[in-house]
């Protein structure tokens, strides 16, 4: 039997792995909400397939639709209870809508199946900022730098964090800077190094960047009026 499916024919026999092939393919090109009904097509499928459960969670958290792909990762968990990826990914969700309490639970148990899972150590470590547990929040954050040191995102929360405690301030700045060095233009990292020099001291040092830094605003505003002179845009 042949089945036409987003405008391709498929042979029965292979419509699930066609259609998997297909919904990877658009959210590789970051066309989330086009992925959704072909992960459904799949799904009827391949009902008991745990990552395309995981792959539609991933799909509606792209959009910005947090409470269904918990549903997803509690059905990928119904299949396999031990999906570390699921319950991570139910945490991440869980902590884009401010249930942080919730969220820990879930980076814990993706944990004890992989203790060295890195983006559950730094989302716990984000999970436990909000929460106000800075001490905890540190040491998570520092656990998962161990892991991919060069994680911008982490450095930048580290840094901000102990920099925001007076008697950490010249340890938030080897992260700062480090972070600053993989994100050279990153206006938001200049102004919290900035902010923790002066906290310092360092005058000088903060002078320079903030030079650094108006020129890069100036650069954004000019590149900014570019962009709104009615012209279109030059294809790429």
């Amino acid at each position: 039997m042949v089945e036409k499916v987003a405008g391709k024919k498929i042979e029965k026999k292979d419509d699930a792995r066609e259609l998997i092939i297909q919904a990877n393919e658009l959210m590789v090109s970051g066309k989330f909400e086009r992925a959704l009904p072909i992960l459904d097509k799949a799904l009827k499928l391949k009902p008991d397939r745990e990552d395309l459960w995981l792959t539609k969670a991933d799909a509606l958290s792209s959009i910005g639709r947090h409470r269904e792909a918990i549903e997803c990762c509690d059905q990928a968990l119904k299949i396999k209870p031990d999906y570390d990826d699921a319950h991570y990914h139910k945490g991440f969700a869980l902590c884009a809508l401010g249930k942080y309490e919730e969220s820990l639970p879930c980076f814990d148990e993706a944990l004890r199946i992989d203790p060295g899972f890195s983006n559950a150590l730094a989302y716990k470590g984000i999970a436990l900022t909000h929460l106000r547990r800075d001490d905890e929040a540190i040491s998570f954050y520092k656990q998962a730098l161990e892991k991919d040191p060069d994680n911008v995102l982490m450095l930048a929360n580290l840094g901000s964090l102990l920099s925001s405690q007076p008697e950490h301030l010249i340890d938030a700045l080897p992260y700062l800077k480090r972070a600053l060095d993989l994100q050279p233009n990153n206006p938001g990292l200049l102004i919290i190094i900035v902010q923790a020099l002066d906290k310092i001291g360092r005058f000088d040092e903060s002078e320079m960047l903030l030079n650094r830094l108006a020129r890069l605003i100036e650069k954004e505003d000019g590149q900014s009026k570019k962009d709104s002179s009615g012209l279109p845009p030059i294809s790429q």
